[in-house]
């Protein structure tokens, strides 16, 4: 390599290697932002959910104290009427033993009055029997009789009224009324001071809302700069590579390059191949060497040319990211004149390439290598979990060296790093389910009967690959709209930089337009006021030469040449009218232009905002920062105990594994699928009904028996299969219980919807955990009842070893289409619950 060559490819390195290493850097120094906001935004919703639970407190504990107010109001009233009592009491009692004995000596009068009586009318009737007298002293003695009765009769009550009113326990009374008043008192005192205390805490949880919220926002503000500077650097070291290192890269299955991912480092690809993409060679002084016409061909078409093409074949080579600063062209050359196939992947060139007139561009080179393809550039195999960079090699034309006066190749710099692992499954989120009692449903056309003793659980299915070893994390995200709102989320973070170049973009491609259109209206106006003025001004002549020509004129020569004046006019006032109209017509098919022009803008930057749209839940939450939820804020699930999933598919796919030279009929299996699926599905709807319950075991064993048609599209594995269904029958003809049925029906439905899983070797699992009372959210705080919860799973590499792991990368459910549940507790109720929140 000359001197000039090997100072451009030392220039291009170094540059690369700079923006590498600052890019690298950003990109720590974003993920450290990432982490202090996320935790900033817990602190965040911890804050106001303690603030939530706080205001519950205080207004549980302001109606207790208000009760407490009007207990003891009540009972200062029961003292104040206790002690009147005691009093008065005393006072009747007094009373009433007076009074008692002044009747007693006024029934005594009576009494020896009543005597005296008696005796004489003793006298009388012996005396003056039959008489006046007689009658009248009979009259009275009857009289004397009956008022010394009542006499005794008022005797004997006053003295039972003082007995029974000495027999009131005032004293007692008054006493019990103090203790109760003194209990009272002391009681208000109490929750007056709880009160105070709730009142007291629930100022100091406002103000650290208050102060968690300007904590976050700082966070916020941190992390957006960091991300602006990190997206900058970024863009530098895409252009970078495109215009000085062939823009060369390794794009992910989803066809994005590495230096276009907000992740440099992020894995791509799976386990089997990955994908490069570069673009052409571009000669430098091509058109200075050789004349532009001699460089050129013509093609079948007018549309397109053939340009002449410098490189004769391309080689692509993997190295070890710690050659890629030391990895030179001579070394190529060395692997290139080896020959070893297992070392590079060469693509040859044709001399002329067909390009379009109006775009000469050659455009770029895509590859795709399976790892079993190509060994890296010490010959050893590529190993997941490794950080791999890709160089190409391109070996140029002789004459075209000959051209140049130099016989070098090009080595391009290493490409941006790449990772390849294996792509774990996490749940699908119509696949996650919380129920509601405990139980879960087989189907969703399944009813199962709520049990409010039963705590919730969450269950989904997952395909996962038979040889890997997965454990799943269930994470609870807060989605408390009225708490969280106002949030940076991963969607609001992405959209400042895309937004800010989505505007640009939409920019760029209308405003010219819309530019260009408004400047051509203008100067359509600007021809429509000018042919205005003429036809006024010709208008205005025609005028006068007709009103000239009506004078009588004995002149024929004048009157003559104003007829002709006449006809002229008239016929440039036609042709200005026409052109009126021509330019009005046009002018608008313009305007209406221009409004289309401006909606479509308006229409693209509505299209934009609602691209970054989030659903949920109202924080920042993705997959970086779901690994780093600690053990103690995620739940590991386990196998469900009573679902046979795992152990059906792995026998499916062991019998599957052991057929020699398999050959499936994918689209009779397909149909065949198909058709157990709508059997299945009618059996679970059939089985809400009295009568589809009674032959519920029947109507299974019958559709069992009907697998014989999916077992025919695996010819060379049907004994296997057969024995299979015969080994499901003894089961279902062994079970009593109706819902484990129609969960083994459920489990079946799921198997036959999944055959292409299980054609590469998939097994179905089904995954459950229990909410329990210490269970938490992924920030660490305790689950509150009747909040609203999104259930979160993550699913990770559990492999003995730590290098085992780094050949996986973990996946997460969709938790933004996940349902959301309510939290509620084994038999909860509000009382409950307050004082578990007190606990």
């Amino acid at each position: 390599m000359n001197s000039y060559n090997e100072n451009l490819h030392s220039s291009v390195v170094s540059s690369l290697n700079a923006q590498e290493l600052e890019l690298q850097k950003l990109k720590s120094q974003k993920d450290a932002a990432t982490f202090s906001m996320y935790y900033a935004q817990g602190a965040r919703v911890t804050a106001a959910e303690k603030l939530e639970v706080t205001t519950l407190k205080y207004n549980f504990q302001q109606k207790v104290n208000s009760q407490a107010v009007t207990d003891s109001d009540m009972s200062t009233n029961v003292l104040t009427s206790a002690n009147n009592v005691k009093s008065y009491v005393a006072k009747s009692v007094s009373n009433g033993a007076v009074a008692a004995a002044n009747v007693q000596i006024a029934a005594n009068a009576i009494l020896k009055l009543a005597s005296d009586t008696g005796s004489i009318f003793s006298i009388v009737n012996a005396a003056d029997y039959g008489t006046e007298i007689y009658r009248q002293a009979e009259k009275a003695k009857q009289y004397m009789d009956q008022t010394a009765y009542l006499a005794e009769r008022t005797s004997q009550h006053s003295m039972e009224a003082t007995a029974l009113v000495s027999e009131i326990s005032a004293n007692t009374l008054a006493e019990e009324a103090t203790t109760a008043d003194a209990s009272v008192k002391s009681l208000l005192s109490v929750t007056a001071t709880e009160l105070d205390a709730i009142t007291t805490e629930l100022v100091t949880e406002t103000e650290k809302l208050a102060t968690s919220n300007t904590e976050e926002k700082k966070a916020e503000g941190a992390l957006e700069d960091v991300n602006a500077v990190y997206h900058a650097t970024e863009t530098a070291y895409t252009l970078t590579s495109k215009e000085l290192n062939l823009g060369l890269g390794v794009i992910s299955i989803m066809g994005v390059s590495t230096a276009d991912e907000s992740d440099a480092d992020k894995p791509i690809g799976d386990e089997t191949h990955y994908t490069v993409q570069f673009s052409h060679y571009k000669a430098p002084f091509l058109n200075v060497i050789q004349p532009l016409q001699q460089l050129q061909k013509p093609s079948e078409d007018d549309e397109t040319i053939k340009v002449y093409n410098p490189v004769q074949n391309y080689y692509i080579m993997l190295a070890k990211t710690s050659k890629k600063d030391t990895f030179s062209i001579s070394e190529a050359d060395g692997l290139v004149t080896k020959n070893d196939k297992k070392q590079f992947v060469q693509i040859s060139q044709e001399e002329f390439l067909t390009v379009q007139k109006k775009n000469p561009s050659l455009g770029n080179i895509t590859q795709k290598i399976f790892t079993s393809q190509l060994n890296d550039t010490d010959g050893d195999p590529m190993k997941l979990g490794s950080d791999y960079v890709i160089f190409v090699y391109a070996e140029l034309r002789t004459n075209y060296k000959k051209m140049i006066n130099t016989f070098d190749n090009y080595l391009s710099a290493a490409s941006a790093k790449f990772v390849l692992q294996n792509q774990l499954n996490a749940p699908k989120a119509a696949n996650i389910v919380v129920t509601p009692n405990g139980i879960s449903a087989p189907s969703k056309d399944v009813v199962v009967p709520t049990d409010a003793s039963k705590k919730q659980v969450v269950s989904f299915t997952v395909w996962e690959d038979k040889d890997y070893t997965v454990s799943y994390r269930c994470m609870f995200l807060p989605h408390n709209k009225d708490l969280i709102k106002d949030l940076l989320t991963v969607e609001g973070l992405n959209a400042i930089e895309s937004e800010a170049e989505g505007m640009e973009k939409i920019a760029d491609y209308y405003d010219p337009q819309i530019a260009s259109t408004s400047t051509k209206i203008t100067s359509k106006q600007a021809e429509i006021t000018g042919i205005d003025a003429q036809l006024k001004e010709a208008n205005d002549e025609l005028k006068s030469v007709k009103a000239k020509s009506k004078k009588k004129s004995t002149d024929p020569k004048e009157k003559a040449t104003l007829e002709k004046e006449e006809v002229a006019l008239t016929a440039t006032i036609a042709s200005l009218t026409l052109q009126k109209e021509n330019l009005e017509a046009q002018l608008a098919k313009l305007e209406k232009a221009l409004a289309a022009l401006k909606a479509q803008r308006s229409a693209a930057i509505t299209n934009l905002e609602n691209s970054k749209q989030h659903l949920k839940p109202g924080f920042y939450f993705d997959l970086l920062t779901a690994e780093q939820v600690p053990a103690g804020s995620y739940t590991s699930t386990a196998e469900a105990k009573d679902s046979l999933l795992k152990a059906i598919t792995s026998q499916i796919v062991k019998i599957l594994d052991d057929a020699e030279a398999l050959e499936v009929n994918i689209e009779a299996l397909e149909q065949n699928v198909n058709k157990f699926i709508t059997d299945c599905d009618q059996l679970l709807k059939d089985s809400l009904t009295k009568k589809g319950r009674e032959k519920l075991k029947e109507d299974i064993i019958a559709i069992l028996k009907d697998v014989q048609a999916i077992i025919n599209s695996f010819e060379k594995a049907k004994k296997e299969f057969e024995q299979l269904i015969k080994d499901t029958i003894v089961l279902v003809e062994e079970m009593v219980l109706d819902e484990l049925m129609l969960k083994l029906v459920g489990d079946l439905k799921i198997i036959a919807a999944g055959y292409k899983y299980i054609l590469n070797g998939y097994i179905c699992s089904r995954q459950e955990m229990t909410i329990e009372p210490e269970t938490t959210d992924n920030f660490g705080n305790r689950l509150i009842n009747k909040n609203i919860y999104i259930p979160a799973i993550l699913a990770v590499s559990s492999a003995a070893s730590v290098e085992q792991n780094m050949q996986f990368t973990n996946a997460l459910s969709d938790f933004q289409n996940t349902n959301d549940f309510k939290y509620q507790p084994k038999n909860s109720t509000s009382l409950i619950n307050y004082k578990n929140q007190l606990s």
